[in-house]
């Protein structure tokens, strides 16, 4: 028989997929994307750590800068039970200034100090002490860590340079 077209009905190019093929390319859509679902939900999580490390970066940045503003040394804390972070000049050199607004940090994350220069009454931190002219006193600084319930570590830790931070996301499992 022939067509419209003047082709044989055998020999016409069929138009669109067939069920079975759509079925196939759907399951293989649907395995790629439950394979990859789990890694974005990681890194998403890394990524919230990382985030909430940066603004504690920035707030150990505002110190330094205040010291060096004020010409007086300036601590930065953090602390670990209230979730808050923020700065102050240290007693006794005419300017007693303390962050009027603290940082409050997110309350799913779990925190801990090591290494700090001082600790205050509680649960309180000294994260960094920075001499008058911005520079951390002793070229030293306390290491921050933030975790989650699923596992994500990050820290945050004065550079080797003794002058910027760095965030450090350690791998999870």
């Amino acid at each position: 028989m022939i067509s419209a077209t003047g082709e044989p009905k055998s020999a016409r190019r069929r138009d669109g997929l067939s069920l079975l093929e759509l079925t196939l390319v759907m399951a293989l859509l649907a395995m790629f994307a439950a394979v990859a679902a789990p890694m974005l939900g990681r890194s998403t999580r890394a990524r919230v750590i990382e985030s909430e490390l940066r603004r504690l970066a920035a707030l150990l940045d505002r110190a330094r800068d205040e010291a060096a503003l004020r010409a007086v040394p300036v601590r930065a804390w953090l602390d670990t039970e209230t979730r808050r972070a923020g700065w102050e000049t240290l007693p006794g050199f005419g300017v007693e200034t303390a962050d009027p607004t603290p940082l409050r940090l997110r309350d799913d994350l779990h925190w801990s100090i090591s290494d700090a220069p001082e600790r205050a009454a509680g649960a309180r931190f000294a994260l960094a002490i920075f001499d008058p002219d911005g520079a951390p006193a002793d070229d030293h600084a306390a290491v921050v860590t933030a975790s989650d319930a699923r596992g994500n570590v990050c820290r945050l830790r004065l550079a080797d340079d003794a002058w910027r931070f760095e965030i450090v996301a350690e791998p999870s499992l």
